[in-house]
């Protein structure tokens, strides 16, 4: 399936390599800043053809390139491919386009990967003592797999997701509750921590939307801490998973997306 290269009226601009990780996501900060007018004398028809060619096999067959022109920064040139903007450096090995940095030889999308560096973390620093475990069906063979999550118990999306983890082999959850809808959230998230079995209780609240019951007996649920956790993580939505590599991934994700994420790891 091509990827999309721009939203809105532009249907036009496609990528159509598979290897192309990801395209065309922020705005571009250049185009905010005054500069005078610099003519393209200098640029040759040859350097042209090049860039030509190039991006020729990144966008869809039917986009036109209307320009090339030079840019008052050295050895950049700008690009104008139906009616948007784009940007590569004069030998054409690489373009920004809305904020995103891309090696025109792989695809590979620099930006995207030093972002991904950037919100990893040291998986072995998490205190799971403040998390509650779940273990998935044991299969003899499988291979074993660990991952921590923060979820809130009435986020949607995190009662989705932990049905697709629910399918999984051999997949150990630690699971920070992470009450941010609510003051509904946080006394539910207390229920399920001061249960006498919380993995069972949070298990049939997400996937059985069966409510944990509530305690009077004495319980330190530190959701502070888990709180303050989550903030200095800069975690701001729920779910939010890390792998045991410490790669961060926002958001529900698909059974077949972790699975691929899973075997990243191999």
């Amino acid at each position: 399936m091509p990827f999309r290269g721009f939203s809105g009226d532009n249907q036009l601009i496609t990528l159509n390599k598979k290897n192309v990780k990801q395209f065309f996501l922020v705005v571009l900060a250049v185009s905010c800043f005054y500069f005078p007018s610099i003519t393209a004398t200098n640029l040759t028809e040859k350097e042209r053809d090049k860039v030509r060619a190039v991006l020729s096999e990144w966008i869809d067959p039917r986009a036109e390139i209307k320009s090339i022109e030079k840019t008052p920064m050295k050895d950049l040139l700008e690009v104008r491919i139906a009616n948007e903007l784009v940007y590569v450096d004069r030998r054409a090995e690489f373009l920004i386009s809305e904020g995103q940095l891309i090696n025109l030889k792989t695809g590979e999308n620099l930006t995207a990967k030093r972002k991904e560096q950037i919100l990893s973390i040291d998986f072995s620093t998490l205190p799971l003592h403040l998390a509650v475990k779940t273990k998935t069906n044991f299969k003899k063979g499988a291979p074993q797999r660990v991952l921590a999550i923060f979820e809130d118990p009435y986020c949607s999306y995190c009662r989705k997701l932990r049905i697709t983890l629910d399918s999984f082999d051999n997949l150990t959850v630690y699971s920070f509750l992470y009450p941010i809808l609510g003051e509904k959230s946080l006394e539910t998230s207390k229920s399920v921590w001061c249960a006498a079995e919380p993995s069972k209780a949070l298990n049939k609240l997400m996937i059985s939307d069966k409510e944990p019951s509530n305690t009077d007996e004495p319980c330190d649920y530190p959701s502070d801490k888990v709180i303050e956790l989550g903030r200095s993580l800069g975690i701001q939505a729920t779910p939010t998973i890390f792998l045991s590599n410490g790669k961060r991934i926002p958001g529900a994700i698909s059974k077949k997306d972790l699975e691929i994420a899973f075997k990243s790891l191999d």
